[in-house]
């Protein structure tokens, strides 16, 4: 329910047969019927790196001139301050979809798959069982006494989010908006260490 397929690559031309292979004749092609965009938030620089900003910069402005189109740099959250969906009220972007639904939706439903296996292993080895981060900032403990309500609840707070996300911010009924975003900085990442 959480994932999501994705290609990473350094030939574009490679994506339309890996793309086929994955889903064959189940892929729809709705073809070009509206107009392309190339949109960029800028929530994604928030750390001074100006090489690597450069040279993503100049990434956008040859993908923008080689398909003919204007880069937008929108930020998500100040078109949410603007133009939020009905349901947020006056919550900011950051306090409708903060920790609480992180914990209730994806860490609930993680929870949910794996405290069986959890339990036992404590049952069979009178040990606990390696958990991956967020083990740390006590994600775990928290999914634990999430309640169905919550976890509805969280689930229909990211609901809100995506529709208001292709509706609004990527405009999905208008026009075929790619989300162009920079790699985070490529350094050494540690399964068990959680990122501070």
């Amino acid at each position: 329910q959480f994932d999501t397929p994705c290609l990473f690559g350094r030939d574009i031309s490679k994506f339309e047969y890996f793309v086929h292979v994955w889903y064959g004749e189940t892929l729809r092609n709705p073809g070009l019927h509206h107009p392309l965009a190339l949109i960029s938030p800028p929530e994604h620089f928030t750390v001074d790196n100006t090489p690597r900003q450069q040279v993503f910069e100049g990434f956008m402005k040859d993908l923008g001139h080689f398909l003919g189109v204007q880069i937008e740099t929108i930020s998500i959250a100040d078109l949410w301050a603007r133009r939020p969906p009905s349901e947020a009220g006056d919550l900011a972007l950051t306090e409708y979809l903060g920790e609480e639904v992180a914990t209730c939706s994806y860490v609930y439903s993680f929870w949910q798959k794996i405290s069986s296996f959890y339990n036992d292993y404590i049952s069979k080895f009178d040990k606990l069982p390696f958990m991956p981060p967020p083990k740390g900032v006590h994600l775990w403990d928290r999914a634990r006494s999430v309640s169905p309500e919550q976890h509805e609840k969280a689930m229909e707070r990211l609901k809100v989010y995506k529709n208001w996300l292709l509706e609004t911010y990527l405009q999905s009924g208008a026009r075929n908006s790619i989300l162009v975003l920079p790699l985070e900085e490529v350094v050494p990442s540690h399964r068990d260490e959680w990122p501070v």
